[in-house]
């Protein structure tokens, strides 16, 4: 039970990671003119620095996912020595 709650939170991880960057990289390319970006379809004004704040929680789900993922891989090595005996 354990391990497929690791499996699906490691999932969910690098699903989170992936729409962060996704969100990080549309933000870096908008043409922000004075600070900040105004979409007509949508009427929605988006600030320059929302950047720094999407690209810091890109690295914190990115430091996350890895350190999570490391884990799963030294479960999985103790786990089959374990039975490799």
């Amino acid at each position: 039970m354990k391990k497929t709650a690791t499996y699906f939170l490691l999932i969910g991880f690098l699903i989170l990671t992936s729409v962060l960057c996704w969100i990080t990289a549309k933000r870096w390319t908008l043409p922000y003119e004075n600070g900040r970006y105004f979409d007509e379809t949508t009427m929605t004004v988006v600030k320059e620095q929302s950047i720094l704040v999407y690209f810091l929680l890109t690295v914190i789900a990115v430091i996350l996912t890895i350190i999570l993922a490391i884990s799963v891989k030294k479960e999985r090595k103790k786990t089959s020595k374990i039975n490799s005996q």
